[in-house]
């Protein structure tokens, strides 16, 4: 954070206030907070220090780097930029018809209700002499996930007897963090370009689905490889990404895309874990875990044995000795670290 104005702590504040009132009043010297005027002294310091921390809050409200919330929003929307609501959960469903038809038919978008949540179905095909067909039901709301059933047809179809929800609603994503949004603040000054610039493709690719956590943008042989680190790669989130980079209004028609899920290099940490006294283990394997969780590791990253131990020093830790791996971890260019687990002993 940008510091407009200096940054004090309240004593000081209080320490710089009691000699200003004794430098104008020469014959009225404060000695300690017994004195009379000391509590006027001290509301007058916090009030101080709360307008210091408010307007460098509030001045590092208006730079990206710093924004938060609403207040990266409106900084955000000065680059042309918004942040991404999530992306939608899916679940796929049977229908089953009242008798198999004589010929393919078409059936154009379908809603799907149920307590209180709608779904919507694309279009699709109706073979002949089928009874059954799944399909997939994207939910219409901005989740991760949802147990929510919505089995009630609400466009009128009259040859279908029943829906039946055969999986629950995954894959989908909540609202962007305001890290990502600084992230694509970052990348958007490259998309200012008709050449195709990879930050250009990085962003795209970004904004195309908010379960995807790094791209790496790569040029091989008469193609641009766009690799992906995302919770769940699957073909919904692969036409979501080539749509994002389609040819016609977003990159050159030259440029032939490739889109792939980065391979997950699995690594086991074991260690030896020496706490100070009277600590909590439990509180300490919370710390850990949520750092580990919490660590965005970038496509073609390697994990080196020092950050390993790093990232393990957490509040309440003396010493860290590392048992496994036992060297660092080197990746290729489209590989991404996943903690697989993490065996910690307490001493």
């Amino acid at each position: 954070m940008i510091a407009l104005v200096e940054e004090l702590t309240l004593q000081e504040i209080i320490s710089a206030n009691v000699a200003l009132f004794n430098e104008v009043n020469p014959t009225m010297r404060l000695e300690g907070d017994s004195d009379y005027y000391m509590p006027l002294i001290q509301a007058w310091s916090e009030a101080e220090l709360r307008l210091r921390v408010e307007t460098n809050h509030n001045f590092n409200q208006f730079i990206w780097m710093n924004a938060v919330g609403t207040g990266l929003d409106n900084v955000a929307a000065m680059f042309g930029i918004t942040r991404l609501p999530g992306s939608k959960p899916y679940a796929t469903f049977t229908f089953t018809l009242v008798l198999a038809k004589d010929v393919d038919i078409h059936v154009p978008a379908l809603i799907l209700g149920g307590n209180g949540m709608n779904a919507r179905v694309e279009g699709f095909t109706l073979l002949a002499k089928s009874t059954t067909i799944d399909v997939v039901a994207v939910l219409d709301s901005f989740v991760e996930s949802s147990p929510v059933k919505t089995e009630t047809l609400l466009t009128s179809l009259p040859y279908v007897a029943s829906v039946t929800q055969k999986t629950s609603f995954g894959n989908g994503a909540s609202v962007e963090s305001d890290t990502a949004l600084r992230e694509r603040i970052k990348l958007s000054f490259a998309e200012f370009s008709t050449a195709g610039p990879a930050k250009a493709y990085e962003k795209l690719t970004l904004e195309a689905d908010s379960r995807i956590r790094d791209v790496r943008v790569r040029r091989v042989v008469n193609s641009v490889e766009i690799t992906v680190a995302t919770t769940y790669y699957d073909t919904m989130l692969q036409s979501r990404v080539l749509a994002a980079l389609n040819a016609e209004t977003k990159r050159p028609l030259t440029d032939n895309i490739i889109v792939q899920e980065a391979v997950k290099v699995g690594v086991i940490i074991n260690a030896k874990m020496t706490l100070k006294a009277n600590i909590v283990q439990a509180d300490v394997q919370a710390r850990i875990e949520n750092r580990f969780g919490s660590t965005l590791f970038k496509i073609g990253e390697s994990l080196s044995i020092a950050r390993m131990i790093e990232m393990l020093f957490v509040e309440g830790v003396v010493d860290v000795a590392l048992t496994t791996p036992t060297a660092s971890v080197n990746i290729g260019e489209t590989n991404v670290i996943h903690i697989v687990s993490l065996g910690l002993t307490y001493v």
